[in-house]
């Protein structure tokens, strides 16, 4: 064990020292009269006594709290070698298009990437996994960890133009790249999913897969959505209704 402030560790000298002090203050008075009464007051000495002593464990323990011991050792291995995964993920409007039946069910392209990206994670046991948004700007949406279940509670509240309409999705590479560094470990890999046409970037996909290159960071790809018309949910008078757009699916840029 060791102590990362261990000057704290001094104040625990403050204990001893104090009770010397008091201890030597009271050596000048005699009171013979004490002997006579020591059964009546025998209970308040004992109690006193305990609460001294109860202060004194307190204090030992906030001074070495503050000490901040640490444990040297060898990180656990669990058996397997968990990966770092950022999952970049498209909330651009065009993720409302709906073009996709599942029993019988009209689903938009955020509903079927919600479904996708929950059992990606429920899958990667062992694996550090954060999340970035993109849309109009790019977010972080979650560091690395490895508490799956928060994760998860994240990917339930993903809602399109979050972070706006546009798709900006070198962008989007960019951050989550930021979000790599200065993390220790052999494998690190970025999930991009997206329906594939970036219109906003301020730094193009490919330079930005160029630069992910580099960092020596895998992006992998999953492209969401088809080429042509699809319909789109947009806000209408009496609620949500659905428009066709021509939609463009932009396969080539993802890959």
């Amino acid at each position: 064990m060791r102590f990362d402030s261990p000057l704290y560790l001094i104040l625990i000298l403050l204990i001893f020292l104090g009770g010397k002090n008091k201890k030597s203050s009271s050596l000048p008075v005699a009171n013979f009269s004490q002997f006579s009464r020591t059964r009546v007051f025998s209970l308040k000495v004992f109690i006193y006594e305990k609460i001294n002593i109860i202060k004194k464990i307190v204090y030992l323990f906030l001074v070495i709290a503050l000490a901040r011991p640490q444990m040297d050792g060898q990180m656990i291995d669990s058996g397997q070698m968990g990966r770092d995964i950022m999952m970049t993920i498209d909330l651009s409007k065009s993720m409302d298009a709906v073009d996709f039946t599942k029993n019988g069910f009209h689903l938009t392209r955020i509903e079927i990437l919600k479904g996708v990206v929950k059992d990606f994670v429920s899958e990667r046991e062992g694996d550090r996994i954060g999340m970035v948004v993109f849309g109009q700007q790019a977010l972080t949406l979650a560091p690395l960890t490895v508490d799956h279940s928060a994760i998860q509670s994240t990917i339930s509240s993903l809602k399109t133009e979050m972070v706006g309409a546009a798709t900006a999705i070198g962008d989007g590479i960019v951050v989550a790249l930021k979000r790599f560094q200065k993390i220790q470990g052999k494998s690190k890999v970025m999930l991009l999913v997206s329906d594939g046409k970036d219109n906003y970037s301020t730094v193009k996909p490919t330079k930005a897969a160029e630069i992910a290159k580099s960092m020596g960071i895998k992006i992998y790809v999953i492209g969401i959505g088809k080429q042509g018309k699809a319909d789109v949910e947009v806000d209408g008078p009496y609620g949500k209704i659905l428009v066709p757009m021509d939609l463009e699916y932009d396969e080539a840029q993802l890959m």
